[in-house]
Formats: C-alpha cells, structure tokens, sequence
C-alpha cells in the first residue's frame, strides 16, 4: 500500500536521499530515486518495542550509500530518548522531527541527538548517559505513567548529580525487582521532590497531617503515589527497559505493573489504599468540652469515630 502511494504521488525525492519506512511486520522499506521502491533484503529487525525497532532501523546503513545526516520523523515519545542514547554508536549526525502543528501552521523543530549526548557528557561530568533510558521510563513514557510533581529535567539532575546514591537503579532491567532495587527508585524520587521523608507513604502523612481535611480526603490523590502505587509504577518502568534494549516479548508485562483483565492487558495502577490509615493522622482525647481546644481543632480537622477517644454525646466536631 505504501509503495502504491508513493508511486501515484509521484512524490520527488531529492537526489543522494533516501526514504527509509520502518514497517509494521518489521521489515525496512527502502524508497529513493536511485533504487526505487524495494523492502531492504535480510534485514528483519525481531524488536517487540516499535520505538526501538524505529531507531534501529534508522541506524541501518544501506549499501554503497554514504551519510552524514539522518532525521527521524515520528511521533512517538519514547523515540527521542532512545535516539539519544543510540548516537553514540553512529559517527553520523543523528536528528529527530519534532515538528508540531500550531494553530493549523506547522513549526519545524529538529532535535540534534548526537549533539545533545556530547553536550549532557559535559554537563554532568560523566562518561556516559546511559541511565537516561532508566530515568525516562520512571518519569513516564509510553509504558509507565509520570510522576506527579516531578518534571523529568528534575529527576535527570538529582540523579546525575550524585549518581553513587541510587547505583541500584540500575538493576531495574533486571527481571527479579527486590527491595533495595525499588527503595533506590522511591529515593530517587523523593530526593527530587526534596521530601525530608525516607518512603512515599510517610510524605503523604507528613503533608496531609499539616494541610488536610477529613471532608476533603480526596486531595491526597493531588500528592506523590503511595509507596505501593509507586513500586507496580517502577515494574512497569523495567518492562519498558526489556523491551527497549533486550528484545523481550509483552509477555514480560505479566505481574509487572499489569494484569489480564476479560482477556485484556490492563495496568495494575495500585493494591492498597491511597489514603493513609487514620492512625497516621491527628487525633484527640478530650474528655470533657465539645473539642474546642484540642489536636483536632487546631489542625482545624474533623474527630473521627473509632480514632479520636473524646466523647461521642458531648464531641462538636463530629
């Protein structure tokens, strides 16, 4: 169908340029005005991930053809990272189309990857950015949702900033996730939201035991994810790195952050409960008055039933 389009459009393409269509059987489909339209011959790349299949395919270099310039167009978010990461084996300029519709105009933007690998070398004074592809995947990609409250230049300059502190991460890839691997991922994380807190449950607590109000709970779906939310969220992280750079099948999603459901593959957001127990909250003991003057009326919260010891007949805060 591609090949057919392309022959009734009659579409010019410059001459010592080729067209390079990275195929959804993963074959590679080669269109120039030298050769014509052709699937390129033993080159079948097995990638389960398209976003890698993409850049591998992009990285191919097709006989007798000198380059010194290759430009991806996709629209995929995982594309840029992984083209980053990649320029380092090409001695070729790698670029990535990131072009974007305003307002019906199209504004060209042109990503140079080989450029901005050299220049994060020198930025953060290291040999190589591999964890790039790590720290893409926990602050969100096309597999693992973002983290709230954290942008992903945050998460790159707490890490690379002192990169010795979470070296497990880099175990993630790994298929067996133990908890030192996963407590490494929640430091990470809280050292970028700047949380004096060693666990993401205990940062909830914190900030809803100053802020928060028992009739309205539901603010702390605002905050971080819960320590339990967060851990399914860095297995789903390590699916996206297995299938980026080992080739693995979608089967590795299985009790990895996902589950089947009515024969679907759905994410396994979270298992327990987003609010903290009542136990980690403010309480009081009032026995006489109506809780004017107590724990709860000055954090300006509700007593509640079973938590608070005041009592129930002569409690005004209930």
């Amino acid at each position: 169908c591609l090949i057919d389009i392309w022959k009734s459009a009659n579409i010019s393409i410059p001459n010592g340029k080729l067209i390079i269509i990275s195929c959804p059987d993963k074959r590679l489909l080669l269109l120039s005005p030298q050769y014509g339209s052709s699937f390129v011959n033993n080159f079948i790349l097995q990638h389960y991930d398209v976003n890698a299949r993409i850049v591998e395919h992009a990285l191919y270099n097709i006989d007798s053809h000198k380059t010194g310039c290759v430009v991806i167009r996709s629209k995929r978010n995982d594309v840029l990272p992984l083209a980053i990461v990649k320029s380092k084996h090409v001695t070729w300029t790698l670029m990535v189309d990131n072009s974007y519709s305003y307002r019906g105009v199209v504004q060209p933007r042109f990503i140079d990857c080989t450029k901005l690998y050299n220049q994060m070398l020198n930025k953060y004074s290291v040999k190589s950015i591999e964890p790039l592809l790590t720290l893409h995947a926990l602050s969100g990609c096309d597999y693992s949702s973002s983290i709230r409250s954290v942008t992903k230049l945050t998460l790159f300059n707490t890490y690379f900033n002192n990169s010795n502190k979470y070296r497990y991460i880099h175990q993630l890839i790994t298929s067996s996730h133990n908890q030192v691997i996963l407590r490494s991922c929640e430091q990470l994380i809280l050292d970028a939201l700047k949380s004096p807190y060693p666990t993401f449950d205990e940062h909830r607590s914190g900030i809803a035991g100053k802020s928060r109000k028992y009739d309205e709970f539901n603010s702390l779906n605002l905050l971080p994810p819960t320590s339990d939310a967060a851990y399914l969220h860095f297995k789903r992280a390590s699916v996206a790195l297995n299938l980026w750079t080992r080739q693995a099948q979608q089967t590795i999603c299985l009790s990895n952050g996902f589950e089947i459901n009515n024969g679907l593959l759905q994410i396994t957001w979270i298992k327990k409960k987003i609010a903290p127990e009542p136990l980690l909250t403010t309480s009081c003991s009032c026995t006489i008055g109506k809780c004017t003057n107590c724990s709860c009326a000055k954090n300006n919260v509700t007593c509640v039933q079973n938590h608070c010891k005041c009592a129930q007949g002569t409690c005004g805060r209930r």
